[in-house]
């Protein structure tokens, strides 16, 4: 699907898609679609992302990812594209063990945590207001 901007759910239902079938990621990818009445024909099933990025460079489908890929590591035959739907999120939690020492080390992750996510989020709010 060439271009960019954000493509509709109802888009990709209609494409071949690719699941990552892993016990957590099954049904979290697919409630963006059933939020919206849609059943994407789900044709492949892997478990691994490094998977289901290889399938669709060699078009066999689409798939719905979690995670974006880094600009400079980005695979020939595959284009990103954002959701244009607002969906159900998931909160993000910073957990430890009961009773684990809070060292400074893990001070400095969770800071870096709330850093990166705050920074993804103003980014992301900045990319929606552009013309």
């Amino acid at each position: 699907m060439p271009g960019s901007g954000t493509i509709p759910l109802a888009e990709l239902a209609k494409e071949p898609f690719i699941l990552i079938d892993l016990p957590h990621s099954r049904d979290f990818l697919m409630a963006p679609f059933w939020q919206f009445g849609l059943a994407p024909e789900v044709r492949y099933r892997a478990t691994s992302m490094e998977l289901v990025r290889g399938m669709v460079a060699n078009g066999l489908g689409v798939s719905l990812l979690i995670t974006q890929g880094a600009t400079n590591t980005q695979v020939p035959g595959i284009v990103e594209r954002p959701i244009r739907e607002a969906t159900v999120r998931q909160p993000l939690v910073i957990a430890r063990a009961t009773g684990a020492v809070h060292t400074q080390a893990s001070g400095l992750v969770e800071e870096c945590v709330r850093e990166a996510v705050s920074e993804a989020l103003n980014l992301r709010a900045r990319r929606r207001r552009a013309p």
